[in-house]
């Protein structure tokens, strides 16, 4: 643990997930710290000083690429070889095959979708659904999708109760300003035993506690929220959703994001 962890932070009196009050932080940045919450070893982000709140971000998929370090750069291309090796094939068919694993047809709901390009796979099994906040990525989901993609965020959307059998969320949890509000939308919109699926960073992982500031988990101020694999259970519960069983390759050390998963119980199990 470094000395930044175990200095109390100033600032928030609670973690946003679980109300913790333990609150440590792991990294400060410019103007921004993050804070982890020993409760339920989630982190978050706030700013270092009393300026205010984390703004909310301007249209993410304009953002200028974020500059890496030699070490960083190096780091990410033996990232990508591990996985090649492990994986193969292409990326957003490994996505589907881990919603597969699940469940097999029915209507799929993709929040934060971006250009489309996992609904444009996903269609061959699901009806599919889009939501994206973003215009310029918007445009170019409606231009393969038409108007199965919402333009705005989840909550605006107002989508019928348990209207999917599947809401997937791939780099999208960790951006959003209330994951908890969104998450028990998401039980709303599910249908009894309806599935869950999640990617977000791994706050975790062994590339975090290497590179530190130079993480590529630490996307600031686009990430507000960072998840660790039991702290992700955290979250679920607060939402409603009970956790399903993750497997090793849903959750490499060497590697910066992990997937979960949770469904939604039969008869109001699992009620927040």
């Amino acid at each position: 643990m470094t000395k930044a962890e175990e200095a109390p932070a100033s600032g928030p009196a609670g973690c946003p997930i679980c109300a913790g009050e333990r609150l440590h932080p792991v990294l400060r940045k410019d103007e921004w710290t993050v804070l982890r919450c020993a409760t339920c070893t989630n982190g978050f982000l706030a700013r270092a000083s009393a300026a205010g709140a984390v703004p909310e971000s301007t249209d993410w998929f304009q953002r200028q690429p974020e500059a890496r370090g030699i070490l960083r750069r190096r780091w990410r291309v033996v990232e990508k070889a591990w996985r090649r090796l492990l994986y193969g094939g292409e990326f957003e068919a490994r996505k589907l095959r881990r919603v597969l694993r699940w469940r097999d047809g029915g209507r799929l709901l993709d929040i934060g979708c971006a250009k489309g390009e996992f609904l444009s796979v996903a269609r061959r099994h699901f009806d599919v659904q889009g939501v994206e906040v973003s215009p310029t990525a918007l445009e170019w989901a409606r231009a393969t999708l038409g108007p199965r993609v919402f333009g705005g965020d989840l909550l605006e959307a107002k989508f019928p109760e348990a209207s999917f059998d599947v809401i997937t969320l791939f780099s999208t949890v960790e951006h959003l300003a209330e994951p908890v509000a969104v998450l028990r939308e998401c039980r709303r919109l599910l249908r009894d035993g309806g599935v869950l699926v999640l990617k977000t960073p791994n706050f975790s992982s062994l590339n975090r506690r290497l590179l530190r500031g130079g993480w590529s988990g630490y996307k600031l101020p686009g990430h507000r929220f960072f998840f660790t694999p039991g702290g992700i259970t955290h979250l679920f519960a607060r939402a409603g959703l009970k956790p399903l069983p993750a497997f090793w390759f849903d959750r490499l050390p060497l590697s910066d994001t992990m997937y979960a998963y949770a469904r939604k119980g039969l008869d109001g199990e699992g009620r927040p």
